[in-house]
């Protein structure tokens, strides 16, 4: 019971005090695009050319293949030392 009422006045407190600080120095807008935009743009075209249930197969195929074989990460390979 302490708990929730500790909780409570914890998150009340921290509203309270809350206001606008504006911001300093310049701001900018985002020049990216939108990565979801992207995505939906480059399956758009891949399937412009390939019809629908080719489409899905070449991906139920690369992703089987991926998850049999993942790439390698490129880390650094444990190597071994002979004292």
């Amino acid at each position: 019971m302490k708990r929730i009422l500790c909780f409570c006045l914890l998150s009340i407190a921290s509203t309270i005090f809350a206001r606008d600080l504006g911001s300093l120095g310049h701001t900018f807008p985002v020049q990216e695009r939108s990565l979801l935009e992207l995505i939906y743009e480059r399956i758009h075209q891949y399937q412009a050319g390939v019809e629908p249930h080719l489409f899905e197969q070449s991906i139920q195929k690369r992703v089987a293949a991926d998850i049999v074989r993942p790439e390698p990460l490129g880390l650094l390979t444990a190597e071994k030392t002979h004292h």
